[in-house]
């Protein structure tokens, strides 16, 4: 739903009207993207909703107060510090653009009688995706914002005046309101409804989505398994085999040189004796080959039994995996993108073929002309049955109490507009003025040595035990001086698990001498050309570095 400047108009008026002179008692986050205040009159209260940098930027009079997580964002813990206990003056929208301004003001008199006031200005820029809120003091300078500054033209941080967006082309405003041919008794209540229905249809999108996208997975997974398990069913049914072959080798005592490759021995269970050629082992004794296959064959036998029904089990699997995905594409609204299956069940797959050396070397008989199925003209095969649709939480909960899927499906990592993208390091600055980055936790630091340093970098790491990948930023032609070094493997020692001791030792080189192995645990790398330092402990030092932290600059 995207609400026209018009429309933005009509409802900033409506605010005004209902909500004039309210004193904000609350502040707290919606969904991503939304601030909700709320705001009390003698004998009445208000929810009033901003949305900005959402497909469905609004503002409106709010009839329920929606869930909102536990933990605000900094935005909002801003504005509770400034416009709680103020009182709302003025709601202006400026005509032709999708932008509104909440006034704000505060007035008190002192104890000398001298009345004092202070005013505050909340801007919305509802431009959908590339909207945001300002929260700006009497001068106009930002104090704070829902979005980190996404503007080139524009300057919109903490501490700067506020610019407004450039007026739109005259010829493309849309002034007209939807409700001005069509008068309602609330345009609020109408934005409210139609959003609440729009994202119920998203939240139901995006759950469908997850679950089959994990059905998907579960489906893959089987057909590999159904894959091995069919080569494991091949490999069994050359237990007789094996077995035949070591009987046939204990005839052959005295006849096969020790080291051969292999042995050519006649087939007694063939009635025409037609020779067998078996592969040997060149460095064991023939016993030891004997042995060997009689172990193995005894072996596969007893499992084959097992083999069956794991391959039995795997199919029911994939085929109620199979009829989830239909079930839930049938009952999925028209958002959720087909996963058509990928992967042939492993019933219709060619059967695996059995190792060269494995097949039995005599010649085979020839083979009379292949029968052909043939199905009588009267007969029919019967068409697919349509998948029966059912509710995703239904099926959730029968799959994952089978452990086919996991419990709550992965929706995707979400970060909503108020919550900044954090960076995977932690920044301080050594006497000298270089800026020292030290991992937050093991996966960030693989981003910081492999995505954020460069190999002019320098890498440092306490020896011989967990902790932060520490990285000293340098100019390619900049020279690393001593007291950078010291600094730089105090930190070290302070975030791994040699913090508190008085002498520890660092490793430290090049970024461009570290490596990540694959398939390595987070964190762990391997280093080449390395040194090795001794690093006494210096409170003053730590405590000097401690207060150098940039921290992140809230709103």
């Amino acid at each position: 739903m995207r609400l026209s400047a018009g429309d933005m108009a009509q409802l900033a008026e409506e605010v005004q009207e209902t909500c004039i002179g309210g004193q904000v008692q609350r502040i707290f986050d919606g969904r991503p993207g939304e601030v909700l205040i709320h705001l009390r009159q003698p004998g009445a209260s208000f929810l009033v909703l901003l949305a900005a940098g959402t497909p469905m930027a609004r503002i409106h009079l709010a009839t329920v107060e929606p869930a909102h997580p536990s933990s605000p964002g900094p935005f909002v813990f801003l504005l509770r510090k400034h416009l709680v206990g103020t009182r709302l003056r003025q709601v202006e929208a400026p005509p032709g653009d999708r932008v509104v301004i909440l006034h704000f003001a505060h007035h008190w008199v002192q104890e000398d009688g001298i009345a004092q006031s202070i005013r505050f200005r909340l801007v919305g820029e509802l431009t959908g995706r590339h909207g945001n809120l300002f929260l700006l003091d009497e001068a106009a300078t930002i104090l704070g914002s829902l979005r980190p500054n996404v503007s080139y033209r524009r300057k919109l941080v903490a501490g700067e005046p506020y610019v407004p967006p450039a007026r739109p082309d005259q010829l493309v405003i849309d002034t007209i309101s939807r409700w001005a041919q069509q008068p309602v008794e609330s345009p609020s209540r109408e934005v409210e409804r139609q959003c609440e229905r729009q994202l119920a249809q998203q939240d139901t999108t995006e759950r469908t989505t997850a679950l089959l996208r994990s059905l998907k997975q579960a489906h893959r997974r089987l057909d590999r398994r159904l894959h091995h398990v069919a080569e494991d069913l091949a490999r069994a049914d050359r237990a007789e085999d094996l077995i035949r072959w070591g009987q046939l080798l204990q005839s052959a005592y005295g006849k096969i040189t020790r080291g051969a490759a292999q042995a050519r021995v006649p087939d007694y269970f063939d009635p025409h004796l037609r020779p067998v050629e078996i592969p040997l082992d060149p460095a064991l004794p023939l016993g030891d080959n004997i042995a060997r296959y009689f172990k193995e064959g005894r072996r596969l036998g007893k499992a084959k039994e097992r083999i069956r029904r794991r391959m039995e089990e795997t199919r029911v699997l994939v085929e109620r995996v199979e009829r989830a995905i239909g079930a839930l594409q049938a009952s999925a609204p028209p958002e959720v993108p087909v996963i058509s299956g990928e992967g042939a069940v492993a019933a219709q797959r060619e059967p695996a073929e059995l190792p060269k050396e494995g097949a039995i070397g005599r010649e085979e008989e020839p083979a009379g002309p292949p029968e052909e199925d043939v199905i009588g003209e009267a007969e029919q095969l019967p068409g697919p049955a349509k998948p029966e649709a059912i509710e995703p939480e239904t099926l959730l909960a029968e799959l994952s109490g089978l452990g086919l899927i996991p419990a709550k499906p992965d929706l995707g990592r979400r970060r909503g507009p108020d919550r900044p993208f954090s960076p995977p390091y932690l920044e301080y600055y050594s006497a000298d003025g270089n800026p020292i980055l030290v991992g937050r936790g093991a996966r960030h630091n693989d981003q910081l040595t492999f995505r954020v340093a460069r190999g002019h970098d320098l890498w440092l790491h306490a020896a011989g035990t967990s902790g932060a990948h520490v990285i000293v930023c340098l100019g390619k032609t900049e020279e690393l001086k001593p007291e950078t070094l010291v600094d730089a493997a105090t930190l070290a020692i302070h975030h791994s698990g040699l913090k508190g001791e008085n002498v520890a030792e660092v490793r430290y080189t090049w970024q461009r001498n570290v490596r990540k192995i694959k398939g390595s645990p987070a964190g762990q790398v391997t280093v080449a050309q390395s040194k090795v330092m001794a690093v006494r402990r210096e409170p003053e030092r730590l405590a000097r570095l401690l207060a150098s932290r940039k921290r992140e600059v809230e709103g």
